[in-house]
């Protein structure tokens, strides 16, 4: 809500920033008090959840490929890891800046913009969750999406998780279950993706380019 009136005016947004970082850090501050070690949520969460994102992990198999190009050697794990949230958070800042980058004309124009943002998030990183969701979902009520509608319902997979926990067999939900979650809602966001390119380089079509 805050977005809607100062992007493309920079000093309101710079502000608005100011105070956004300002209240994180209100927020973090008991749990920096009572000392922050390797088992407190916030590191923990940073440091180690990696869960139900198959796109980040391919991220982070490609990075140490790479590394591994470079050095002759596999790259290491916590190095490789590092990298590949380091790529995430630079796209997500991408989004951001492009979403912001001028001030939004119409309030579709504006939901379209925040769906894509917190979109984006769910999409990228390292831990997906079922209720992360619900960060998109306001704004997908206002900007319905064949994809992010398809997530929503695919979500509920996750759960699978804990039968598998129960076995031993984390794997085979890494390796199946994640990816039949997923590769759908990236093949519909494609397939609108390129629906909505092809009409914007018709200029026959009165279609709206909403994201």
């Amino acid at each position: 809500l805050l977005l809607r009136p100062i992007t493309g005016h920079w000093k309101s947004l710079t502000a608005s920033a100011l105070v956004f970082f300002g209240l994180v850090a209100a927020l973090a501050l008991p749990m920096v008090i009572a000392t922050i070690d390797a088992n407190t949520g916030l590191v923990a969460y940073a440091g180690s959840w990696k869960l139900n994102s198959p796109l980040f992990d391919t991220i982070e198999s490609l990075m140490s490929s790479f590394m591994g190009l470079i050095t002759g050697a596999s790259g290491d794990g916590q190095f490789t890891n590092i990298l590949a949230k380091a790529i995430v958070a630079g796209l997500v800042l991408a989004v951001v800046l492009a979403c912001t980058w001028k001030p939004a004309k119409t309030v579709d124009d504006f939901s379209s913009r925040m769906l894509l943002i917190a979109a984006s998030l769910v999409f990228l990183a390292p831990a997906a969750y079922p209720w992360y969701t619900v960060w998109f979902l306001p704004f997908l009520v206002f900007r319905p999406h064949t994809g992010l509608l398809l997530l929503t319902a695919m979500m509920g997979l996750y759960y699978l998780r804990f039968y598998f926990l129960s076995r031993g067999d984390t794997g085979t939900f890494d390796g199946i279950v994640a990816w039949i979650i997923w590769v759908p809602v990236w093949i519909f966001c494609l397939r609108d993706f390129i629906q909505r390119w092809r009409d914007g380089a018709d200029p026959s079509t009165k279609k709206s380019l909403s994201y």
